[in-house]
């Protein structure tokens, strides 16, 4: 089945700034403290080594996505293994799509719920948010990268400033000594960010929709790297400012980070400049994966049109949001290496790779 039912185009730098909006937006949320049971400090060592895992993640499946040029990750799956395996691997990177966007959507009502209308029901915020997605994604793939090719920039700005006005009150001292406790306290503290990073795989469902398709490596490597810089910079200022024992014990950690800014008693709470850009960064990730959800489960049932999906999709992510977590705590409790680093890392680099492998194997067969 090829793709020029559903075809939109994008261009490699749309799809890097895609990558870098996902990422970004979770980094700013419960990273680096998150994950990180042991020794908070070295924090900023296990966002290196997550960004460099991150890059070979990367290169696997942007390498899987040149064997199948014209072919989304659904189409790929019931290509290379059969109707009956290759649709049981559908179902579950549908569903891995899907809970992507249920978490995300639940984190957007949490924090909002928290950072400004405490009193106001969380419910609210969920269905507020669902119907902006449902536009969204009614509008189709080329609107949401063009969107997000404003708002980033924006946002990436604003996260800079806040660097930037923080720094004075950062204790580098706070970060040493490197590896105190050994390197399982690293290695802890990247599975979440690099099961962050597998969400790369997104790339196997936009990929046929990219018109510069021999760009496409570099840009997803450049967005990589620009999401370890950003992880390291926010690692490096929450730890440096509260110390490893407190930065364990904060909700928001980045928020909490916002909330001390004052310049002269007078620049200060700016946190809605914080929310303002999570509204947009989780909004363009709501958005994507539900699309890329969308799109797939129509491409496999073969249908015509994806679009009378986004309702009955986008009302089971609002009614999952809900039910599955109690509260922004429940969140932070199943995004740790024991569930979201296992469960996420299996379906986005242990899979990928077993295809990748299987696309190899079979092309020297044929050969």
């Amino acid at each position: 089945m090829s793709t020029n039912r559903y075809a939109p185009k994008i261009t490699s730098k749309q799809l890097m700034l895609l990558i870098v909006s996902s990422r970004v937006a979770v980094m700013t949320i419960f990273l680096p403290a998150i994950g990180t049971h042991s020794n908070a400090k070295d924090a900023w060592m296990s966002a290196i080594l997550s960004g460099l895992i991150g890059l070979l993640l990367t290169w696997m499946v942007v390498s899987l996505a040149r064997f199948h040029p014209n072919r989304t990750l659904v189409q790929l799956c019931i290509s290379l293994l059969g109707k009956w395996l290759g649709s049981l691997l559908v179902v579950i990177f549908l569903w891995f799509f899907l809970h992507v966007t249920i978490i995300t959507v639940r984190q957007f009502a949490e924090i909002l719920n928290t950072a400004l209308m405490p009193e106001t029901p969380v419910s609210f915020f969920i269905v507020f948010v669902i119907v902006a997605v449902i536009f969204s994604v009614y509008r189709g793939l080329e609107a949401i990268t063009r969107s997000n090719t404003i708002t980033l920039p924006i946002s990436l700005a604003s996260i800079l400033l806040i660097l930037i006005l923080v720094r004075k009150d950062i204790h580098t001292e706070a970060i040493l000594p490197m590896l105190e406790d050994g390197w399982m306290p690293v290695i802890m503290g990247s599975v979440v960010p690099l099961a962050w990073h597998g969400e790369i795989i997104l790339i196997l469902m936009l990929y046929p929709y990219v018109s510069d398709k021999e760009h496409v490596l570099k840009s997803s490597l450049f967005a990589v790297l620009i999401n370890t810089i950003v992880l390291l910079l926010i690692s490096i200022a929450v730890i440096g400012v509260f110390g490893s024992d407190e930065a364990l014990h904060l909700t928001l950690p980045f928020f909490s980070l916002v909330r001390m800014i004052s310049v002269a008693n007078f620049f200060e709470r700016i946190e809605a400049m914080m929310v303002a850009v999570w509204i947009s960064l989780l909004l363009t990730k709501m958005c994507i994966y539900l699309y890329a959800g969308v799109i797939g489960m129509g491409q496999w049932l073969h249908l015509r049109s994806y679009k009378f999906l986004i309702i009955p999709m986008s009302v089971l992510s609002l009614i999952l949001s809900y039910v599955s977590f109690d509260s922004i705590s429940d969140i932070k409790h199943f995004l740790s290496p024991t569930y979201w680093g296992v469960y996420a890392l299996t379906i986005s680099t242990i899979l990928p790779m077993l295809l990748l492998i299987a696309t190899i194997f079979l092309k020297r067969k044929r050969s």
